[in-house]
């Protein structure tokens, strides 16, 4: 009689164990899409925040997967809004490609740059006229401060010279 008892609650315990697999399949995934409601996720972001919920490597691992495979999460698309929202924010290449950096997203960023046909100059002027009203320096230590803006934007040493001119000419 003890040994029938046992191997019911052996049975009941299994149940339960994939009922709470289940159920944390579908918490991971509600809370997945919940998260690309709002805005796009880079797949290793994706995979970091739900490591960061609770969620196993493997239902994570699973989870993600899905999400590919139904085109929930694309990290070209995540790229494209990366890229959108920081030119629309007149940041510069460098800021660009260091912000794709972060998830090793480097290659597919050049390929949405190139094929966007940006006109950095043009940014970084916008830039400039933004944060200074279109005044140009004055003298040598006006060019490296408005220089040193630019550049914390994100933008070359090309594309700082056509906005403010040399240095050297003021």
């Amino acid at each position: 009689m003890e040994l029938k008892t046992q191997v019911q609650q052996s049975e009941v315990d299994h149940s339960e164990q994939r009922n709470s697999g289940l159920e944390d399949a579908v918490k991971a995934r509600a809370s997945a899409l919940r998260w690309l409601a709002r805005r796009e996720y880079a797949v290793q972001e994706m995979y970091a925040r739900l490591l960061a919920s609770g969620f196993s490597e493997y239902l994570v691992e699973q989870t993600l997967s899905d999400l590919i495979d139904e085109r929930y999460l694309s990290d070209e698309r995540y790229i494209e809004m990366l890229l959108r929202t920081r030119v629309q924010s007149c940041f510069g290449p460098i800021r660009v490609y260091k912000d794709a950096g972060k998830f090793s997203l480097e290659d597919i960023m050049q390929r949405q740059v190139e094929d966007s046909g940006i006109d950095w100059r043009e940014i970084a002027t916008s830039a400039h006229n933004k944060r200074y009203r279109g005044d140009r320096p004055r003298d040598y230590n006006g060019w490296c401060k408005q220089a040193r803006f630019l550049q914390s934007r994100g933008f070359n040493t090309d594309q700082i010279r056509f906005v403010l001119g040399d240095a050297t000419r003021g």
